[in-house]
């Protein structure tokens, strides 16, 4: 399977990767690690619900390991044996990590729902603060509400995603929705500052509209299990876990169900052209932006089939 970030431990008797968890997995959330001699994996996270982005050796027996966890991010050092301490940092979001020599300062980029990406510093033992400011003008601006939600799929299975209120919200008020789908699927909506090209959340939000970024079937951060669960079933299940999130808000009084719309890039724009077709009675607008329109052809002339064959279709 798919496999990143090869590195030796001090020692040079091992060497840890991430990776998929089997042949047909398309995240590298699980973490490996292999006598330098040869042998069998040792993969440290199996089965847990999650996908690690970063790992560095802090010991020969101990990695720091950054990973998502639903639309969170967690930073922990982890034994070979199994033993884990989550490092407290603040409550922000971010993927990747770099330490010192010493492997005892650290440092990252990691943004919060109303502040964009920033330096944060600090030690693996000590606190950790934001470092830099490149933005004091956002204190005086007027932010939605943001915050992770969840809703149940027809067939049960628990979906999450991240909400923005619109600016000014009233309770018992209905606004109209626009679900801002992220591509992959093997990715993941953070709840964190989700306002950027192609997704326009706060923008939207003080428009008067409810924004929604579901982690949809096929999503990264929940595990491998959750990240295949759209395996062999393209624009199925997957589709209807956006579409049962409009019948869920629109049951709590939040979402006006004819007023909704769908934006997406990539397999983002696919579940939108999906929308605008498929399940349009659902929908009262679609933006799609470099969505696959055709797998057959799309296979036949993109750079990438053998990823699509192996990773979404499992063969």
């Amino acid at each position: 399977g798919k496999m990143v970030q090869p590195t030796w431990s001090p020692d040079g008797t091992q060497v840890a990767w991430r990776g998929a968890s089997v042949k047909n997995d398309a995240t590298l959330g699980t973490i490996w690690v292999l006598p330098a001699k040869g042998g069998t994996p040792k993969a440290l996270n199996a089965g847990l619900h999650e996908t690690a982005y970063d790992i560095h050796w802090l010991s020969n027996e101990e990695l720091l390991v950054s990973a998502v966890k639903s639309t969170h991010c967690e930073l922990s050092r982890r034994k070979l044996n199994g033993q884990s301490l989550v490092i407290k940092t603040p409550k922000v979001t971010f993927l990747s990590v770099s330490i010192d020599k010493s492997r005892n300062k650290l440092a990252f980029i990691g943004s919060t729902a109303t502040h964009p990406s920033d330096l944060y510093t600090g030690e693996l033992t000590g606190t950790v603060k934001r470092a830099l400011n490149h933005n004091p003008q956002l204190t005086k601006v007027g932010w939605a509400k943001q915050e992770t939600v969840s809703w149940t799929a027809r067939d049960g299975k628990s979906i999450e995603g991240v909400m923005m209120y619109p600016l000014g919200y009233k309770k018992n008020k209905r606004y109209p929705l626009v679900l801002m789908v992220h591509g992959g699927p093997e990715w993941q909506a953070l709840d964190g500052w989700i306002s950027r090209y192609l997704w326009p959340g706060q923008v939207l939000a003080a428009k008067g509209y409810a924004v929604l970024a579901p982690n949809y079937r096929g999503s990264s951060g929940r595990g491998a299990a959750f990240a295949m669960a759209d395996h062999r079933d393209l624009g199925g299940k997957e589709l209807l876990d956006n579409v049962d999130a409009i019948a869920h808000f629109a049951k709590e009084g939040l979402v006006d169900p004819k007023r909704v719309g769908m934006i997406g890039g990539s397999y983002g724009g696919y579940m939108s052209a999906l929308v605008a077709t498929k399940a349009s009675k659902h929908f009262a607008a679609a933006i799609n932006f470099a969505g696959i329109a055709n797998w057959m052809s799309f296979t036949g002339t993109s750079d990438i089939p053998y990823e699509n064959s192996i990773v979404h279709w499992d063969l």
